[in-house]
């Protein structure tokens, strides 16, 4: 059995250790896709440096007509991260654990297993 991957969405902040990383967002789109049933995490900043249309939000309604959908989302925006996970409860499903919080997250997740 294949174990799942974590999937590390940020531009600027150090990916941690077990994580797949994605800087842009196209980075993510290709990390999402080729990993499809497959994630356990994906912890995800909202500013991406990108252009419109590239926020960590805009990948919410890609995931959902892709049908993907990991284990737990977790947001770890700097500015307001539990408004962008209500934001992200209308496109997955209760069996995705959706968090929000902040820097705290890198050391516990670390001791998540799948």
């Amino acid at each position: 059995m294949t174990q799942k991957v974590n999937i590390f969405v940020d531009d600027e902040r150090d990916c941690p250790e077990g994580f797949l990383c994605a800087r842009t967002f196209e980075e993510a789109k290709e990390l999402l896709l080729a990993n499809k049933g497959n994630i356990s995490v994906v912890t995800l900043d909202n500013c991406l440096g990108g252009s419109i249309g590239e926020f960590g939000t805009d990948l919410f309604p890609f995931m959902k007509e892709n049908g993907i959908f990991p284990d737990k989302l977790n947001c770890h925006t700097g500015l307001h991260p539990e408004e962008m996970a209500r934001f992200a409860k209308g496109y997955f499903p209760e069996t995705t654990k959706i968090t929000a919080n902040s820097l705290g997250f890198f050391i516990r997740v670390r001791m998540h297993r799948p």
